[in-house]
């Protein structure tokens, strides 16, 4: 309720969520005993669903599970001030979980699959020492297999090691003169100047391209840390261990899976769409990768991603009418270098006016459906 429609994937999760009881208290003996021996910073206030790590409280509050995605959201509170953090095109602080945390499934093995590493907390900042947050799973991250479901019942184990934020300005150490010094007399030594590089030969461009790598590779030599692509210059952390076990039971109400049309003659293409009260996902077969699928609501909008996830087949449901879908089956290409251009132009609205969106795909999918999910 609080984050409303700042999520990618908003909507009346107060009707499906569960709710966690933090007022439930771990089991005080066998953990402080536990904490004391592994040298864990845990508070007296620690429960089922909160711990505090060094100062950082992570308190999980609600849970929601369907047949698309896994749904965990959660708290941020930290005894200092929150980093400053890069924002991205919505203005978001980008957070998430750092190297070695996981989110392990009872229904199956652990695997480096289940690494949360870089997994990011769509969310917002509160006040100065909050952040709430949501972490959004598809079912492609969670399942190992297409042919699998999500189970109606099972647990998960949350482990947190860190927990990071892209700082506003990444402070790296500028490549130092004595290396640009080094790559300018190489570059000199072999009768190049870098500002006629549009004239260079294609032997001339391979030559340059050595001597700018061996630049950077002494950079790497010098500022080894630099290498990483989560690293101190460009992100702050978080550190701790905190772990929680959820039980979560999954959600079906006001979820439809009803199979389409939009196959091309061997049967590849849109097998099926899965309703959620906030995603449509596409189950989409294409072995040879000559496609992508479109999803439409019943007014032709384009449906969005979000940027949050994770799947190209998984879309946002958020006010848009879905009672009804069209679904297309395009060439890949054709669509990435022309229709979607279409419909992303300045003047689309205008262009809408002699045919819209729908209209084009109409006239170019290689398949296409049309959904009613109205019961």
């Amino acid at each position: 309720q609080t984050l409303g429609k700042s999520l990618g994937f908003y909507g009346d999760f107060k009707h499906y969520a569960k709710p966690l009881d933090n007022n439930s208290s771990k089991d005080s003996s066998a953990d402080s005993d536990a904490s004391a021996s592994s040298g864990e910073t845990n508070t007296a206030s620690d429960s089922l669903y909160s711990q505090t790590q060094n100062g950082t409280t992570l308190t999980l509050s609600e849970v929601y599970c369907n047949d698309s995605a896994l749904y965990l959201s959660m708290t941020i509170q930290t005894e200092n001030e929150f980093p400053d953090c890069f924002l991205n095109q919505e203005q978001k602080p980008i957070i998430l979980f750092g190297m070695d945390s996981t989110l392990d499934y009872s229904f199956k093995d652990a695997s480096e699959d289940d690494a949360l590493l870089n997994s990011y907390l769509d969310g917002k900042q509160i006040d100065s020492h909050t952040y709430f947050g949501v972490l959004r799973l598809n079912k492609e991250d969670i399942l190992t297999s297409e042919n699998e479901s999500i189970p109606d019942n099972f647990n998960i184990q949350l482990n947190v090691k860190n927990i990071c934020g892209y700082k506003p300005d990444d402070s790296a150490p500028e490549m130092p003169q004595d290396l640009k010094d080094a790559y300018q007399q190489a570059m000199a030594e072999n009768g190049l100047d870098e500002d006629n590089y549009k004239n260079f030969t294609e032997e001339q461009q391979e030559i340059e391209h050595r001597l700018f790598t061996e630049m950077w590779n002494r950079y790497y030599e010098r500022y080894p840390d630099a290498t990483e692509g989560l690293n101190h210059y460009n992100t702050w952390t978080l550190e701790g261990d905190w772990n929680f076990s959820v039980d979560v039971e999954k959600n079906t109400s006001d979820s439809i899976t009803k199979e389409t049309k939009a196959v091309d003659s061997d049967g590849n293409g849109i097998l099926s769409v899965t309703k959620t009260p906030f995603e449509i996902s596409l189950d989409v077969t294409d072995p040879e990768f000559k496609y992508f699928a479109i999803v439409l609501d019943a007014d032709g909008n384009l449906l969005s991603t979000n940027g949050t996830s994770g799947s190209a087949y998984t879309v946002a449901v958020q006010d848009s009418d879905v009672s009804s879908i069209s679904v297309y089956l395009c060439d890949y290409d054709e669509y990435m270098d022309e229709l979607k251009g279409y419909y992303f132009s300045e003047d689309y609205q205008e262009k809408a006016k002699t045919k819209t969106f729908k209209q084009l795909l109409d006239e170019h999918a290689v398949a296409s459906d049309t959904i009613n999910f109205k019961r």
